[in-house]
């Protein structure tokens, strides 16, 4: 045991620490991408609609859009559930 054993433990649990660091943050970044960009609050503000099956079925086209890379930010998913609620307005209401 000496002086050099002492600097190679220090630099093996820095690098080992940098890793642990590195991970963290790499799970969050996953982990923020996979959250959806609007609840279902948002929904119903947006189109103006009561709580029910239909926001829920909204919320998963939303869903299925992200997982995809078709729709990145919030303000995109806003267009996105105007439009496609509006599609589904018009289907029921036919």
């Amino acid at each position: 045991r000496g002086p050099l054993s002492r600097a190679a433990r220090f630099t093996f649990l820095e690098a080992e620490l940098f890793a642990m660091i590195a991970a963290y943050f790499k799970q969050r970044r996953e982990n923020r991408r996979h959250s959806p960009l609007l609840d279902g609050h948002a929904v119903m503000r947006l189109l103006k609609l009561p709580a029910g099956p239909l926001v829920g079925k909204i919320l998963r086209e939303l869903e299925e859009a992200q997982a995809v890379k078709a729709i990145r930010s919030r303000k995109e998913a806003e267009k996105f559930v105007c439009k496609f609620g509006r599609g589904l307005a018009a289907e029921n209401n036919s």
